[in-house]
């Protein structure tokens, strides 16, 4: 007992020693958890929240009121949907993922909140049942990534198609005529153009190039494709036309727009359009025959 005694004070110390430790570590884990810039949130195997950040609540728009600690996910979900950031159908697709994750392995969805802000959530299971949810906002990566494909589709003065989008669409159109049904490719480019470009200038050969696109694009059906392929050429691609007569008719319409005046910076800018006319599969079996 004495022995004991003496050596309380050593016990109480180390005791102190490990609960300041104990104390400095959870200091140290409650700051990261406050300045990740994800959201993070760990459940238990019945689905409860264990630990989940400022962060995580903020980009689920969950209401800084809320205390998420022992909430159900099941709960969480639904005050998403009630809250108007998370659409219904959203919200079933992340509680089966969620259930699935912890049972199966890492899976990451994408959301696209209804506040406009996109989000990647990753999940992964915990050893002992559970799960471990990170959230990250992805809308500046989302619209770097949209940008990047855009420009690589698009034609940046026209915002028509390019080439590269035309061929792939002309490729899955032709995939899709395995019935006998038809389409037909017209191929336009405007008449004096370059003397536009020589006697105006190229800023107005480039707004030539934008009304013309618009004009394009209120001729055609919206079921039609209107691409710009480079300099003054521009292919529609009219499908369901199973007739030449018909084919032919959209190219009369489309001289007969395109030759119109246009009015630009106050001046008057008058060009022709020819226009040649392939029918798939008569004139040719591929998108670089046609």
């Amino acid at each position: 007992a004495q022995f004991h005694f003496r050596a309380l004070p050593q016990y109480v110390a180390r005791r102190h020693r490990g609960n300041h430790r104990a104390t400095a570590v959870a200091q140290c884990f409650d700051t990261a958890l406050t300045n990740m810039s994800h959201g993070l949130c760990v459940c238990d195997a019945p689905g409860r929240v264990l630990v989940a950040n400022e962060r995580f609540v903020e980009l689920l728009n969950l209401g800084q009121a809320l205390d998420v600690r022992g909430c159900r996910s099941e709960r969480l979900i639904r005050r998403c949907v009630r809250q108007g950031a998370l659409a219904p159908g959203d919200a079933r697709r992340l509680l089966g993922s969620l259930r699935a994750g912890a049972a199966s392995g890492t899976d990451e969805l994408i959301f696209e909140l209804r506040t406009g802000v996109t989000l990647a959530v990753t999940h992964q299971p915990m050893e002992r049942g559970g799960v471990v949810a990170q959230v990250q906002d992805i809308s500046e990566r989302r619209r770097s990534e949209q940008m990047i494909t855009r420009m690589a589709n698009f034609d940046a003065l026209t915002e028509l198609p390019n080439r590269n989008q035309f061929h792939d669409y002309a490729r899955s159109v032709i995939e899709e005529c395995n019935d006998g049904r038809g389409f037909a490719v017209h191929f336009l480019d405007l008449d004096y153009f370059k003397q536009v470009n020589d006697t105006l200038g190229h800023s107005t050969g480039d707004e030539l190039l934008r009304l013309a696109a618009k004009r394009l694009r209120a001729v055609i059906r919206r079921a039609d494709i209107a691409s710009r392929f480079g300099g003054d050429e521009f292919v529609v691609l009219r499908s369901g036309v199973d007739r030449r007569q018909a084919a032919e008719a959209l190219a009369l319409r489309l001289v007969e727009e395109m030759g119109k005046p246009y009015e630009i910076d106050g001046e008057e800018v008058i060009v022709g359009a020819s226009v040649g006319v392939a029918c798939f599969p008569h004139d040719g079996q591929d998108v670089d025959q046609l």
